[in-house]
C-alpha cells in the first residue's frame, strides 16, 4: 500500500515552527501555554513538530512515526503471543506494560527529559474521565468477546474509522471529503476478508460491540485532543499521567481473575519464573514502553482517523505475519467436541485420527483443519480428571497431544465410574501420568502438574486446585485450549481466536461437530472412512 504525500486521514494542519531545543525528544514543551492557531475548516490544532517547518519534512515525519508504530506494534503482538504461551497471565502482563511505563516515564522525568505540565482541578478530572474511558473501553470489548465469536467482533471493530469521521463531524463539525469516506471503504473490507468465519452474535453481544466500537474511537479521538487541545500535553506527559492509572485498574483485574494466586504457583510451586523469563518479561515491558510513547506521538501528529485506519491496516499484518512467523493455517475449520470417557467419542476420535488426517493430508491439504474440543461432561466424575490429563499434556509437549489423546480413548473404561469410584484423586493422576509415559512423555512431569497437594495453601485456603486449573477454567469458558490437525505440530491458541466457545454453540453432548462453527447434525460418530470422503468432497472448496 503506497502512503500520498499528503496524508488525506490527517486533520492537522501545516505545522508551526516552535523553539523546543530544550527537548531531546523533540517534544512539546508542556509548559508553552502560548495560543494555539485553529483553523476554520480543520477544528484539531496545529501538530508542533518542533522546529520543522517545511510540510514535506513534516509529511515524512508522520510517516517515519507510522512505520515505527507499526513495527513495534506488530512486534509486541507477536511477542506478546510468545509470552503467553508460558506466562498464561495476560492482566499480569498488562500490568507489566503499565509498571514498565511507570518506570520508563519517571527515569526519563527525572532526568530532564520532559516537564509536567501544572493541571488544574478540573484538568485533573479530565484526565480522570480519559482514565475511566479507557478502562470502560477494554471492560466492554472483554465482556463481548463471552457474546459474540471473534470474527464478528473484528468486523464490527473494523468499522472504527466510520465512528472517528463520524464523531469528528458530530463533536467538531469536521467535514470530510467524499474521497476520504471511500478511501476507507476498502480499509474496512479488508479486516472483514482477513478475519472471514463463522459470525455468530446475541443482541446484547452485538449491542456491547458496537458500543466498545464507538467508545473506541472516541478513546482516540481523545487522546489526540488532549496532546493537540487545550491541554497540549506531550506524549511523556500523558503516558506518566497514565500509567499509574492502568496499573493500578490492571492489578485489580489480575487479583479477580485469581492471578495472583496463579503467578504464585508458577513462580513458586512450579518454578517457571527463571532467570530467562525474568529477561523476556523486561525486554517486553520495555517494547510496550516505546510502543506507547510512539502510539501517542503518532496519534498526535497524524490525527486520530490515521490512526483508526492504521489500527486496521495492522489486523490484517498481523495476520499475515501470524502465518509466516507461527505458520498459521487459514482454511475451513471442522471441529469436533469430544469427551475422553464417552464410548462414542472414541468412537469417532478412531475414524478421525486413523483414516481421516491421512485422506485430508492426501486430498484436501491447505484447504480444511480439524479441531478437537475437550467437552468435560460433569457427570462423568473422572471427565474433568481426563480432560485435566489432556490440558497437562498440551501445556507440557503439544506434538503428543493426539497420541496421548488416542493412547486414552483406547484405555478409556479403565476410567469409567466403576474403575475409580474406590480410588483417590491423586491416585487417577498417577495412573494417567503413566499413561503419558507410554507416548513419549515425562511421568513426573505431569503428574506433579496434576497432583493436588494435601495441605492448604499459604493464605489458608482449600480449594487449592492443581497446574491446570486455571487452564480447565479458561478451557470451559472460551475453549481456547485448541489442538489443530493436519498441521507439522499441536498448537494451542492463547485466544478465543476464531471459534466461539461451546457455550455460545450450545454444545451439551458428545461427540459433537461443527463445521466453520456450524453445528453439523449430519456427522454421526459411525461414519466411515468412505463417508466422511463423500462429505469432504461435497463440503470443502
Amino acid at each position: 500500500m503506497v502512503l500520498p504525500l499528503h496524508p488525506p486521514f490527517s486533520e492537522s494542519s501545516t505545522p508551526t515552527p516552535i523553539n523546543n531545543a530544550r527537548s531531546p525528544l523533540n517534544l512539546v514543551n508542556p509548559l508553552d501555554l502560548s495560543p494555539v492557531h485553529i483553523e476554520n475548516d480543520a477544528p484539531i490544532t496545529h501538530e508542533h513538530d518542533g522546529c520543522i517547518a517545511d510540510p514535506t519534512a513534516a509529511n515524512m515525519t508522520r510517516y517515519c512515526h507510522l512505520a515505527l508504530y507499526f513495527v513495534l506494534n506488530l512486534a509486541l503482538t507477536l511477542y506478546n503471543k510468545a509470552v503467553l504461551q508460558e506466562f498464561r497471565l495476560p492482566y499480569l502482563l498488562t500490568s507489566l506494560h503499565a509498571a514498565s511505563g511507570c518506570v520508563g516515564c519517571f527515569v526519563l522525568h527525572q532526568r530532564g527529559v520532559f516537564v509536567l505540565r501544572r493541571l488544574s482541578t478540573s484538568e485533573v478530572f479530565t484526565m480522570l474521565a480519559f482514565s475511566l474511558l479507557y478502562t470502560l473501553n477494554i471492560a466492554i470489548s472483554n465482556v463481548s468477546l463471552n457474546l459474540v465469536t471473534i470474527p464478528f467482533h473484528q468486523v464490527v471493530r473494523g468499522t472504527s474509522p466510520i465512528f472517528t469521521a463520524v464523531t469528528y463531524g458530530l463533536v467538531y463539525g469536521k467535514v470530510y471529503s467524499m474521497a476520504t469516506y471511500l478511501c476507507l471503504v476498502p480499509v474496512m473490507l479488508g479486516v472483514g476478508f482477513a478475519t472471514y468465519g463463522d459470525y455468530y452474535y446475541t443482541a446484547a453481544g452485538f449491542a456491547l460491540t458496537l458500543t466498545g466500537t464507538a467508545l473506541a474511537s472516541v478513546k482516540t479521538i481523545a487522546t489526540n485532543r488532549l496532546q493537540t487541545g487545550p491541554l497540549r500535553l506531550s506524549a511523556l506527559d500523558l503516558l506518566y499521567r497514565m500509567s499509574p492509572l492502568a496499573l493500578g485498574q490492571s492489578l485489580i483485574y489480575a487479583y479477580l481473575s485469581g492471578e495472583f494466586c496463579a503467578f504464585h504457583r508458577l513462580a513458586f510451586d512450579e518454578g517457571h519464573l527463571t532467570r530467562t523469563m525474568f529477561y523476556v518479561l523486561v525486554l517486553n515491558g520495555v517494547i510496550a514502553f516505546a510502543l506507547n510513547i510512539v502510539s501517542f506521538t503518532a496519534n498526535k501528529k497524524t490525527g486520530a482517523l490515521t490512526m483508526a485506519v492504521a489500527a486496521n491496516i495492522k489486523q490484517v499484518l498481523t495476520i499475515w505475519l501470524s502465518i509466516v512467523v507461527f505458520h498459521l493455517h487459514l482454511g475451513m475449520l471442522d471441529s469436533f467436541d469430544l469427551d475422553y470417557v464417552c464410548p462414542f467419542s472414541k468412537k469417532l476420535f478412531n475414524t478421525v485420527y486413523h483414516d481421516v488426517f491421512p485422506l485430508v493430508e492426501k486430498k484436501y491439504s491447505g484447504k480444511v483443519q480439524f479441531i478437537f474440543r475437550q467437552q468435560i461432561q460433569p457427570w462423568h466424575p473422572s471427565s474433568t480428571l481426563t480432560h485435566e490429563a489432556g490440558v497437562a499434556v498440551l501445556k507440557i509437549s503439544p506434538d503428543q497431544f493426539y497420541p496421548f489423546s488416542a493412547a486414552l480413548f483406547e484405555k478409556q473404561t479403565e476410567f469409567f465410574d466403576v474403575n475409580t469410584v474406590q480410588e483417590t484423586r491423586n491416585k487417577t493422576y498417577e495412573r494417567l501420568a503413566k499413561l503419558a509415559a507410554t507416548v513419549g512423555l515425562n511421568e513426573k512431569e505431569v503428574f506433579d502438574l496434576l497432583h493436588v497437594d494435601v495441605k492448604p495453601a499459604q493464605d489458608g485456603s482449600l480449594n487449592i486446585g492443581n497446574g491446570v486449573t486455571n487452564d480447565v477454567k479458561l478451557l470451559v469458558k472460551v475453549s481456547i485450549l485448541d489442538a489443530i490437525r493436519p498441521k507439522s505440530t499441536v498448537r494451542i491458541r492463547a485466544g478465543p481466536d476464531g471459534e466461539q466457545a461451546n457455550r455460545l454453540t450450545g454444545v451439551h453432548v458428545t461427540p459433537t461437530v461443527l463445521f466453520n462453527g456450524i453445528v453439523e447434525n449430519s456427522i454421526s460418530s459411525g461414519w466411515t472412512k468412505d463417508q466422511w470422503d463423500e462429505w469432504l468432497t461435497k463440503n470443502i472448496v
